[in-house]
């Protein structure tokens, strides 16, 4: 039979199957033919669905050259891209990974970009150093950076539909959403303040962002009514201080849950 003729409902369900093994079988499928396409969602828009989770750029020194073909691997499966051009990396420094996709600021705005290295979709978010008082270039490339990037829409199309995803960047002392502007976000319901919590990691997992903090504690981004960090673990007692608190997704699987990882540093 003619498999391009396949029912518009039955094509989105092989293909919503494709995309939770991983984003590039969900590419490769829609690929095959116009009609699949027509019947499934296009992965060049910033959606948890869509994030390349697991894939790396490899980079050596000519990382940034125009002309450069980089290769892409998966350090879950271990499988491969070579050649790939990303032309989308011209004037721009990188910052780190979020799920997957490529952190960059551009070097003449110091404006925010990310890129999904798979689709090769850009998302590009303002400027960040209006936020960061007397901030250096050198500053926006190393420590304020260090926390990481996440993504926020609900984790469903249903979700996505309804909103855009908000783009959230953990700095040292607060969290701020991306999307007109740089926002921080309320911090007040944090025992003792802002000041007196130390943020140790986050993950992003369907369509949430998590942070843990140096007490142990784990925190989320809720952006209604207004967007603030609540929490989510909130300890009983008071864990050890010399003590880190990792958060991880519990599997490589698309279903896969929150793991807090407690690693204890000795004197001995």
């Amino acid at each position: 039979g003619d498999w391009t003729k396949l029912p518009p409902d039955l094509a989105a369900e092989i293909g919503g199957r494709r995309l939770r093994f991983d984003l590039t079988e969900y590419t490769h499928f829609r690929a095959v033919c116009k009609p699949w396409r027509q019947a499934t969602d296009d992965p060049r828009v910033l959606h948890s669905r869509f994030l390349p989770r697991d894939w790396v750029v490899l980079r050596n020194h000519n990382f940034f050259e125009e002309t450069r073909c980089h290769h892409l691997l998966n350090v879950a499966t271990g499988a491969s891209i070579v050649g790939v051009a990303l032309p989308e990396l011209s004037g721009h420094r990188p910052l780190g990974y979020a799920e997957g996709l490529l952190v960059l600021r551009n070097t003449t705005s110091s404006g925010i970009r990310l890129l999904n290295p798979l689709t090769r979709a850009v998302t590009d978010l303002p400027d960040i150093s209006s936020v960061l008082a007397n901030a250096s270039n050198d500053a926006l490339d190393s420590a304020y950076f260090s926390w990481g990037f996440g993504v926020i829409d609900g984790g469903s199309a249903a979700a996505a539909a309804a909103s855009p995803a908000t783009v959230v960047l953990l700095l040292r002392e607060v969290p701020l959403l991306g999307d007109t502007r740089w926002a921080p976000v309320d911090a007040s319901e944090l025992a003792g303040g802002a000041a007196k919590v130390t943020f140790q990691s986050v993950l992003s997992l369907h369509g949430r962002f998590y942070v843990s903090t140096s007490m142990g504690d784990v925190l989320t981004v809720e952006l209604h009514p207004e967007p603030r960090l609540v929490y989510v673990i909130r300890q009983a007692t008071t864990l050890p201080a010399t003590s880190s608190y990792i958060l991880a997704p519990s599997s490589n699987d698309a279903a896969a849950g929150m793991i807090m990882v407690r690693a204890s540093m000795s004197d001995e």
